[in-house]
């Protein structure tokens, strides 16, 4: 589309709100748990790929927490009922994130 039909599809701001408005997901904007469990385990795997060494075990643990923190926190921001750490884990239990691995020793890059 380029910027004259757009302009002619909606010739000022209230014919670009009513199109929003008619057209949105009737529970809204909601990317499923199921869909945020694959994105983050896709990072995690790079994430472990790249400073997953020897000696390096519990930074990737504590990074692998505080991915779990915030993805609690997203899940909260969701819904208006708080999700408290129970339920969080219930449902990590369910959709589980890949837990911190060392990929790379460190004894055999120097050989």
């Amino acid at each position: 589309m380029t910027i004259a039909q757009f302009e002619q599809m909606f010739p000022h701001e209230d014919a670009c709100k009513a199109h929003l408005a008619a057209n949105r997901w009737p529970d809204g904007v909601v990317c499923p748990v199921k869909e945020q469990q694959k994105t983050l385990n896709w990072k995690l795997w790079g994430h472990y790929g790249y400073y997953g060494i020897t000696g390096n075990g519990r930074a990737l643990q504590n990074f692998s927490l505080a991915v779990r923190r915030i993805w609690r926190r997203w899940l909260t921001r969701r819904s208006r009922l708080r999700m408290s750490w129970e339920r969080f884990n219930a449902l990590a239990k369910a959709f589980p994130l890949a837990p911190p691995v060392v990929v790379h020793s460190a004894l055999r890059l120097s050989q």
